[in-house]
């Protein structure tokens, strides 16, 4: 096969296909332009269907249109906003790729969803939750920084370090470029039980930017990721992990993603990932370090301790004392074990640790 390499670092193939967007040209037609964000083609080349963010058979499934999440700006937006630029041919090739085995995957229940990743393997999974997380960012560069026009007409994804950014836009696409990706690029991936209950919400959703890390809950799925990692936050929490003895409560779920985002947030070295490509062969491989040794810093407490209050923060009782709210944020209490370290079944109380 035949490779064109452009000047600004794509790789093309002999039809034209781009295989891999150099940097420049992500950054110019996908983060600042129109263009689809799968192939690259522009709404004025072919017809355009945009791609809701959130899947729509979960827009559908959970009725969240007209309900509201909130954005980097600290303001609220309809589910039924989200959108970004996607071509017809594009979304619907998302559709049959991603979410109509996925809608039934997530019928099947906990242990039935399981199997099927066992299956399947993860790397389907992790890519789908890339491509939300991705969308999720592309979507700010539609949406203004400050609602007060008198401060500016900035957007959110201004603020937004695309390089890293990149690396998440290359794994989302290999199901339309066919590059191969080897072990090295996974990062950490859980996907735990969920406990139901009449007066616990069947679906939550967190995005966190800077620690590229997310959580998609359906009924009784949770599924927890961060994207570039390489698998450093699922190797320092595996004896945690290890303590869990049931479903998982909001709360304790909500602690597994500030975990997780904490050990990304003080990774050092920082993961490196690239693609490469034989042109003998024509084929290309998204590849990270290996093997990866990293370092982290002393624990600090109030960091984690901060991090663990914003997650939680919106599903603790308005009522929890000053000197409770005091303690989560101190990094010493945790929602997850009990004082002697056994899992907390009744995961409502707060025990310290």
């Amino acid at each position: 096969m035949n490779l064109t390499i452009t000047n600004d670092g794509s790789v093309e193939d002999s039809q034209g296909k781009v295989l891999f967007f150099g940097l420049e040209r992500f950054i110019e037609q996908i983060v600042k332009g129109s263009n689809c964000f799968i192939c690259g083609a522009g709404p004025e080349d072919v017809v355009f269907n945009d791609e809701h963010v959130i899947p729509d058979w979960l827009l559908r499934r959970f009725q969240l249109q007209s309900r509201t999440l909130t954005i980097p700006n600290e303001t609220s937006t309809k589910y039924q906003h989200l959108k970004v630029p996607c071509c017809e041919g594009c979304n619907s090739k998302l559709g049959e790729t991603f979410e109509s085995p996925l809608r039934e995957m997530f019928q099947l229940g906990y242990a039935g969803f399981t199997e099927t990743v066992r299956q399947k393997g993860t790397s389907f999974l992790f890519e789908w939750l890339a491509l939300i997380f991705l969308k999720m960012h592309l979507k700010d560069k539609q949406t203004r920084m400050f609602r007060d026009l008198r401060m500016g007409d900035s957007k959110i994804a201004d603020m937004y370090d695309w390089e890293e950014l990149h690396h998440v836009h290359c794994l989302c696409r290999r199901f339309y470029t066919g590059l191969q990706a080897d072990e090295t690029v996974a990062g950490s991936l859980l996907v735990l039980p969920a406990k139901t209950a009449p007066h616990i919400e069947n679906f939550d959703f967190i995005d966190l930017h800077l620690s590229q890390t997310m959580l998609l809950r359906v009924d009784d799925i949770a599924v927890i990721a961060t994207l570039n990692d390489h698998g450093a936050g699922g190797t320092v929490l595996k004896e945690r992990l290890r303590q869990i003895g049931g479903p998982l409560s909001p709360l304790q779920i909500r602690e597994l993603v500030a975990s997780l985002a904490y050990v990304n947030l003080n990774l050092y070295p920082r993961p490196q990932f690239k693609t490469e490509f034989d042109q003998l062969t024509g084929q290309g491989c998204i590849t990270g370090e290996k093997p990866y040794y990293f370092n982290l810093p002393a624990f600090d407490t109030e960091m984690y301790g901060n991090l663990l209050y914003r997650m939680c923060e919106d599903l603790l009782s308005s009522h929890l004392s000053e000197k409770s709210i005091a303690d989560i944020r101190s990094g010493k209490w945790t929602f997850l074990t009990n004082a002697d370290g056994t899992f907390a079944h009744d995961n409502f109380d707060l025990e310290a640790e």
